[in-house]
């Protein structure tokens, strides 16, 4: 929720600016709520899709000898080298998931609502800042609470002083 304050010479021309600035926001949220490379998104995830399938058919291959090999077999060089295969491509197809995820994240809609005013754009006959009499009260209790502690600093220092001059006389 956002609160706009409007300053203008009359409660008219507030009133406009204040239309002015949230017609502004309502197009603006509009913008920002569509992909803009929304094509190169969508050749990006089918691009991220076709490399999954391709993958996952790897892995298959993969995983048919590794699973019919013995650990008392004489290519146990060859085991290992396809089991360090299958754990690359296992990294690969879920590295390809959380690409294909993260682009149909952006293609969705967006988590936000769509922009509107909650109520009409009201404006006050009388105007909102300054507030004079606010700032004279402030301005009066400010200036006695000051010469409050005016004279209590130079009395303590007329004090120090005439301490100070005490010590040195004798």
């Amino acid at each position: 929720m956002i609160e706009l304050k409007a300053n203008a010479s009359n409660p008219e021309d507030a009133k406009n600016i204040a239309d002015a600035s949230v017609k502004e926001l309502e197009k603006r949220h509009s913008e920002l709520a569509k992909p803009i490379l929304e094509k190169k998104i969508y050749s990006d995830l089918k691009l991220a899709k076709e490399k999954l399938i391709s993958a996952e058919k790897e892995l298959e291959g993969i995983n048919k000898p590794v699973a019919n090999a013995g650990v008392k077999d004489d290519r146990f060089p060859q085991l290992s080298l396809m089991t360090g295969l299958r754990v690359q491509k296992e990294s690969e197809l879920f590295a390809q998931r959380q690409a294909i995820v993260a682009l149909e994240t952006a293609l969705s809609a967006p988590a936000t609502q769509p922009t509107n005013a909650i109520e009409a754009v009201f404006v006050t006959d009388k105007p909102v800042s300054p507030k004079k009499t606010l700032f004279l009260a402030l301005g009066l209790i400010g200036g006695v609470l000051i010469g409050v502690v005016a004279v209590f600093f130079v009395d303590a220092w007329r004090r120090a002083k005439s301490e100070r001059a005490g010590r040195a006389v004798a």
